[in-house]
């Protein structure tokens, strides 16, 4: 069986003057994080945009109405003593999220196409050789996170 290849998600990184970016992720102690940075030149709403761990499977959708701004910062907090006190930083769950030895956090824009993503500690080798691009769809049920290859049609023989 063939797949028909047709276009990739359109990374926001080709949008001239944005660039939105995963950081880093912090998965010690009773208060694990995401931050997020926006190291372009233009405002970037993020309504509709969601946050997602790779090997949980659990979604964050970020509120109605955030911004980053250019050269501005966004925290996702969770864990047992998590809690958001700066104006940027926003409660996920109270829950351990994050796995201690390794995962892969994932950033999608507001059509579910994958943005940016971090794997920590560092990249599996067969993440290196080839990463598997994502696609968080949504639906009555909830969020799912889909490989870009299989919602491409297959030719039929």
């Amino acid at each position: 069986m063939t797949r028909v290849r047709g276009p990739r998600p359109l990374s926001m990184r080709e949008v001239p003057g944005a660039e939105v970016a995963i950081e880093g992720v912090s998965a010690d102690g009773l208060q694990e994080s995401v931050t997020i940075t926006n190291r372009g030149q233009i405002d970037q709403p993020l309504t509709g945009w969601a946050l997602a761990t790779l090997h949980g499977g659990q979604v964050f959708e970020f509120p109605e109405g955030t911004t980053l701004p250019p050269g501005g910062q966004v925290r996702v907090l969770s864990g047992e003593q998590a809690r958001p006190g700066q104006p940027g930083e926003f409660l996920w769950s109270n829950e351990y999220l994050w796995s201690n030895h390794s995962d892969t956090a994932l950033l999608f824009d507001e059509k579910g196409h994958e943005v940016s993503r971090f794997t920590y500690p560092r990249p599996t080798l067969r993440e290196n050789r080839r990463p598997r691009r994502k696609i968080l769809d949504r639906d009555r049920a909830g969020f799912h996170l889909r490989d870009w290859d299989e919602m491409l049609p297959q030719d039929r023989d």
